[in-house]
């Protein structure tokens, strides 16, 4: 076994509730937050902020799913926000969504096919 990125501490690891469909850790590291994506087996992606930004503004996860040329595409964003956190406003091209947040945790799933430029608290 070889040393966990960013000196990732699993015996401190939360997992999300389980309202979100996939499994979601967050993870404490050597000053850093990871928000790990464990999608299959054998799959996992990490998002990782130092942890003074991640208390500030957030760790955020994206996911994007083709189901081939004829299928819809699924978008999947899981953010873990800061204590003052309404909501997560999710900017992709010209477009926006506002997302509640609920006990620091919100979920979007949609079928728009690129990752979003931005996501911002509110």
């Amino acid at each position: 076994m070889r040393r966990p990125t960013y000196g990732m501490n699993w015996s401190l690891a939360q997992r999300l509730p389980r309202t979100v469909r996939d499994n979601f850790w967050l993870v404490p590291g050597r000053d850093i937050l990871c928000l790990v994506h464990a999608s299959g087996a054998h799959e996992a992606s990490s998002s990782c902020a130092p942890t003074e930004l991640a208390l500030h503004h957030g760790v955020v996860a994206i996911s994007l799913r083709n189901h081939g040329a004829f299928g819809p595409t699924d978008r999947t964003i899981v953010g873990v926000m800061p204590d003052r956190a309404t909501g997560a406003v999710v900017h992709t091209g010209v477009a926006q969504t506002t997302v509640p947040v609920s006990r620091h945790l919100f979920v979007l799933r949609d079928s728009v096919k690129e990752a979003p430029d931005n996501v911002s608290v509110r």
